[in-house]
Parts: C-alpha cells; structure tokens; sequence
C-alpha cells in the first residue's frame, strides 16, 4: 500500500478520535444551575388554594358592594319545595334570572386563587384594593351560627386574565380567575330575565313550533288602521261544533272561521319567534326617537297562560326597538318579521262565505235567479265507526243518489272570498239574485244572498248581515252547472 492510499484513511481517523474527545468532554462538564424564577401572577400552582369554602346549601344571602355605588343584595328563601333567590333592589316590570343568580352562588362559595401576588402587604393602593372594585360577602347558616365571608376585588392583572383580591382583613394579596371575578361582578342589568314570553324555537333554533301553544294572537296597527285578533278554540269547544269547523276562530275585525295553516304558518308562528336580545334605556323621556310613540301592539297568550305585550317600534330587518307592557324600558329584539305590520285579516280567513257539515242538514231551497229547487236529505246515518250506512236524498221530490247530493251540496258552499268589498252594497230592499237557505235538523236555518255587482262578482251577505266580501261569477257557474248535470242524468264532476 502506497502513501497516497493511506493519507484518506490516516485523516479519517483522527477526525474520529476529535469528535469522541469533545463529546466526552461535554457530557463531564457539569450542568450550569439556573437562576431562581418568581411565579408570575398568572401561575397555576401545584395545590389549589382557596380563600375559603362553604357549602351551597347553608347559603342564607350575598352582598356586592360597586365602586360605582350600584350595590346588589340577593336573599335566599328556602321556605318552598325550591331553592328561590330573591333580587334587589329591582326595575318595576322585570323577573331576574334564577339560573344567573345560581351561577353566582356556586362562584361565590368556594373562591379559589391562582397563585399568590404579594404577602403581608401594608399599601394595596397598588392593587387598587384600598378603593376596591368590588366588595363581595357572603353569608352562611352554620349550625345556627351566622359565618360571613368578604372578598375585595382590585384591577385586573398586566396580562388581564384575572384580578387581584384579598380577603377583609388579610395582608396576603391573591390572584383569581377572570371568570369567577367577572361572574361576581355582575350587573344588575345582566341578571335580568329577557325572556317575557316561553321560547317555541326547535331544538336545532331553526325553526318555531308554537301552533297549538298559542290560545290567542292579536296584532293592532294603528298607523294603517287594523285590529286582528284570532282564538283557538278548545278540543271541548271542537267537540261541540261541526267537524266542519275550523280550529282557529277570527274574534275582530269580524267574526269568522279561519285557514288554519294560514294561521299557523304566516302569523302565530311567526310572531312566537320573536325574542328580546338586550336592554337600550330605562325610563326613557322621548319614545319617538325609537319609534314607539306609535308602535305597532302584538299580544300572544299560551296555553299555561302566559301573556305578553310587545309594542314594536322602529328597526333595519329583523332587528327593531320593542318595549313589553309592564316595564319602562326600551329593548332590542330580534327574528321579528316587517310582514306583520301589513297584516290583512282577509289573509287569514276560512275563504267560504260559510261552512256547515251535511250532517247537521234537513233541507236546502235554491233560489238562483227565479229557478227554484229543494234538496232534501231524508237519510244520513252512520255506523259506531262513522261509516255512512242508509243515505237517502231528494232533489225537487225525485231520489237523488249520494254522490249528486254530496257534490251539489259541496258546490252550494264552495263560495270562496275573492276579497274585500271597499264600497258599501246598499242591500235593504233590493232582492237578492241568488238565495240559499239551509234548514238545519234543530229547525235554524243559514241564508247566504249574493248581489250581482257587475258581470263578474258577486257580494255575499250572510243572514242578512252588511254583504263585505265578493265572490267570483266562476262559482256560481259551477253550482249552476251542477244542476245542468243532474237534469241529463249524468254525475257531478269532482
């Protein structure tokens, strides 16, 4: 082996030996100590330490004590079944949150700090504790024997995560979370119950399901000059009146039968959706700037009872100004829809001029245009199960078999509401160019008189009440055409 060969290795090795010598070298070089560090303020130590516990259930009443003056005291009453927190001093008109409140008493029992700041301090100007915050006591029932804890709470931490505090009369200053300090001190304003009306929203907040939960809606706009108020009727008032009959009943402007769907979908459960989101005034001087000088007024009942009041003022959307009857304050609320203030009554109605079931009918005499005709049902009975088993009907004294009957009959009511009559029809002494007069079992009777108004409609007077909506000149051909069918001998048409 030459020179040349052996210089790579030669240099190969000593390389290695250098490195093993200095690695060597670096694990026997002992390890510097480090320099001491203080906890910093926000340091969570090894064990817990707690400025004091109590337990919940000998609770008797808390006091917060604001640098501002705005003082709060909550007494417990637990005289009934339920653990009750009484509220004050409190805004005429307002419930305050039970479950808030209760989330303050757990805060407040059991207060534990994340570290310590400073011991046997003399001057807490530094924490702001001699002019503190906030002052909060607590009181407990203990054996018979009152124990009463006080915390004061300073400024907030440089990294504002948390405050100081101290207990009355301790030198040592501690640091406590920002949650438990934020909790205590509330305001009054955020124990407020905003909730004045049950929540029918789903379980996902997407949609609202309060058809069937509310007993009665009324919605009165007096800058557009309406007044719509509509009931649901009771499963025992339904009982009593025609299956025919619809579930929601319309008590003003008129009295009517409604579209229940309508009444569901495009009123109640819209207007149940609306919610209050926050307080804007108190006691305020000038509602005009809110536009609630004239609001529009919506009153909703539920089945439990609960009743509320929203005066709707000005607003962008769904968001406007409100106010709830009761208290003198101005409110944000939302999910409010501006289709309510152009509520029309025609919108909600049955749409027939009137509804009666075939069961509860003897007799009905045709008057249409001087061609007379009597139907008669002579027959209507049905089994345990509500299966029709004998039917027998007459038209003009010949049988007229079920399917005409029912399909005439069907044709006699299917008068739908094309709208509202704008003009008053001067009905007294004029002769009526239809007349229908049904002749119930119980011997009342139900007319309904149609006036031509022109080549096209007709207005609809109910037993002689003012004739205010028009029907379309369709539906009296249809019913016209009815007895054209049955003169050839041939069925009705659905």
């Amino acid at each position: 082996m030459n020179k040349k060969t052996l210089a790579p290795i030669i240099t190969t090795a000593v390389l290695l030996v250098v490195l093993l010598v200095a690695f060597l070298l670096i694990k026997l070089i002992p390890e510097a100590e480090s320099p001491d560090v203080s906890p910093s303020p926000t340091s969570t130590p090894s064990q817990t330490v707690y400025l004091y516990q109590e337990d919940y259930y000998d609770l008797k009443k808390m006091e917060f004590e604001f640098r501002d003056g705005k003082d709060i005291v909550i007494d417990v009453d637990d005289t009934g079944d339920v653990r009750v927190f009484n509220f004050s001093p409190s805004k005429e008109g307002w419930s305050y949150s039970q479950d808030r409140i209760r989330s303050t008493a757990f805060n407040i029992i059991s207060v534990a700090a994340l570290t310590t700041a400073a011991e046997n301090v003399t001057d807490f100007s530094e924490y702001e504790l001699d002019d503190p915050l906030l002052i909060a006591r607590s009181y407990y029932d203990k054996d018979g024997e009152e124990v009463v804890h006080e915390i004061h709470f300073g400024k907030l931490t440089a990294v504002e995560d948390s405050y100081y505090a101290r207990n009355k009369g301790e030198s040592t200053v501690y640091v406590i979370n920002k949650y438990t300090a934020d909790t205590l001190m509330a305001s009054e304003l955020e124990y407020r119950e905003l909730n004045f009306f049950p929540s029918y929203l789903s379980e996902d907040q997407m949609t609202v399901e309060a058809a069937g939960y509310i007993t009665k809606i009324r919605i009165r706009n007096e800058a557009m000059d309406t007044d719509v108020e509509i009931s649901l009727r009771s499963d025992e008032e339904l009982k009593e009146l025609s299956v025919a009959t619809s579930r929601y009943f319309m008590t003003r402007p008129v009295e009517s039968n409604c579209n229940d769907t309508l009444v569901e979908d495009k009123l109640i459960n819209v207007a149940a959706a609306i919610s209050i989101t926050g307080v804007v005034e108190d006691e305020p001087e000038d509602l005009s700037k809110y536009g609630l000088d004239e609001p529009l007024d919506i009153w909703m009942t539920n089945t439990d009872g609960d009743e509320v009041h929203y005066l709707i003022g000005d607003g962008s959307g769904t968001s406007v100004f409100a106010m709830v009857e009761g208290a003198n304050t101005v409110l944000l609320a939302d999910m409010f829809s501006p289709a309510l203030r152009e509520i029309n009554y025609i919108d909600y109605l049955f749409k027939l001029l009137w509804i009666h079931n075939i069961s509860d009918v003897k007799s009905v005499v045709f008057d249409i245009e001087g061609d007379r005709h009597l139907l008669e049902i002579r027959a209507n009975e049905k089994d345990d199960t509500g299966k029709v088993v004998n039917f027998e009907a007459a038209l003009d004294g010949r049988p007229l078999d079920e399917t005409n009957a029912r399909r005439l009959y069907t044709r006699m009511l299917d008068m739908m509401i094309e709208g509202e009559i704008t003009e008053t029809v001067d009905i007294e002494g004029r002769k009526a160019d239809i007349t229908m007069t049904i002749t119930m079992k119980d011997g009342s009777k139900e007319e309904l008189k149609l006036y031509a108004l022109n080549e096209r409609q007709y207005a609809g007077s109910i037993n002689g009440d003012e004739a205010e909506y028009y029907i379309n000149i369709s539906d009296v051909r249809k019913l016209k055409e009815a007895f054209n069918y049955i003169a050839k001998g041939e069925e009705i048409p659905r």
